[in-house]
C-alpha cells in the first residue's frame, strides 16, 4: 500500500513536471483546474459508495458471494450513474459552466475539463471492484503492477505526445487513455484473485453502463439545445436531464432484481 502510493504520488507530480516543462505554467495551471474539477465530481460518486463498501467486505467474509458479487457489481453501476448525473450535461455547457467558475476562461480549460471528466467515471466505477479484492487480502500484484504500468506509460507517452504534437489536448488525451487502460489491467487482476469474474463484470457493469451513457448522451445533447447558456437555462437542463436519465436507467441499467428495489423505494418514499 505504501509502496503503490508512492508509485501514485511520482505519476500525479510528474504529469505536472512534464505539462510544465513542454507547454509552460499557464497550461499547468490550466490541467491542476480540471484536476479539481475531477476530483470535485469524483466525490460527489463516491457518497453512493460509503453504503455499499462496508457490506462487499462483511459477505465475502461470511461466504455469500453471490450477495457479495451483486453489491459489486450494482455498486460499480451506481457510481457510474451518479457521476453521469453531472458529466451529461457539463459536456453540453462546458463553456458556459468555466465562465461562471472562472470569469474568464483560459485556453484549453474546457478540452482539459470535459477530458478529466472522464477519469471520474473510470475511477468510481471500479471503486467497488477494488474493495472486492481488498477483502481478500491478496493485494501485492493488484495494488503495485498496475501503478507501475501507469508510471512509465503516462510519464513517458504524455512527454512525447505534447513534444511532438506541440498541442497541449494531446497530453490530456493521453492521460485519460493511460487511465482508462490501467484501470483495464487493475480489472485483469482483480479477475484473477477476488469473487468477481470477467463474464460479469461486461454483463452487470460494462453493457449497461455504456448503454446508458450513450442513451442519454444523445439525449441531453437534444435538450441542451433548446436551453440557453443562462443560470435558468442549466438549471432547467440540469431537471430535465435528471428526469429523463432516471428513466433511461430504470429502463435499460438496472437489472430485474434492481428495479424491484428501486421499486420499493421509490413506494416507500411516495
Amino acid at each position: 500500500s505504501t509502496a503503490s502510493g508512492t508509485i501514485q504520488t511520482i505519476s500525479a507530480q510528474g504529469i505536472v513536471l512534464v505539462i510544465n516543462w513542454i507547454f509552460g505554467v499557464t497550461i499547468n495551471t490550466v490541467y491542476m483546474i480540471s484536476l479539481q474539477l475531477k476530483n470535485s465530481i469524483l466525490s460527489f460518486g463516491m457518497n453512493i459508495f460509503k453504503a455499499v463498501s462496508p457490506q462487499i467486505t462483511k459477505t465475502y467474509a461470511e461466504g455469500d458471494l453471490d450477495t457479495h458479487k451483486r453489491l459489486v457489481y450494482s455498486g460499480s453501476k451506481l457510481g457510474f450513474y451518479m457521476i453521469l448525473f453531472i458529466m451529461l450535461p457539463f459536456l453540453f455547457k462546458t463553456e458556459y459552466i468555466m465562465h461562471l467558475w472562472l470569469g474568464e476562461v483560459p485556453p484549453y480549460v474546457v478540452s482539459f475539463c470535459q477530458c478529466t471528466v472522464f477519469i471520474s467515471l473510470t475511477y468510481s466505477a471500479f471503486e467497488p471492484i477494488r474493495t472486492a479484492v481488498l477483502a481478500t487480502n491478496n493485494i501485492a500484484r493488484f495494488m503495485i503492477v498496475p501503478e507501475i504500468f501507469y508510471m512509465l506509460a503516462v510519464l513517458s507517452l504524455s512527454y512525447l505526445a505534447g513534444k511532438l504534437s506541440g498541442n497541449p489536448n494531446a497530453v490530456i488525451i493521453t492521460v485519460v487513455v493511460i487511465d482508462i487502460l490501467t484501470c483495464i489491467l487493475r480489472t485483469v487482476y482483480a479477475v484473477q484473485v477476488s469473487a468477481v469474474d470477467a463474464r460479469g463484470i461486461l454483463a452487470k457493469i460494462v453493457s449497461p453502463c455504456l448503454l446508458v451513457m450513450v442513451i442519454g448522451g444523445l439525449v441531453c445533447k437534444i435538450l441542451s439545445s433548446f436551453f440557453h447558456s443562462t443560470i435558468l437555462g442549466l438549471c432547467l437542463l440540469l431537471i430535465a436531464n435528471s428526469i429523463l436519465l432516471c428513466g433511461i436507467i430504470y429502463l435499460v441499467g438496472l437489472d430485474k432484481r434492481e428495479r424491484l428495489f428501486a421499486n420499493k423505494c421509490a413506494h416507500s418514499i411516495l
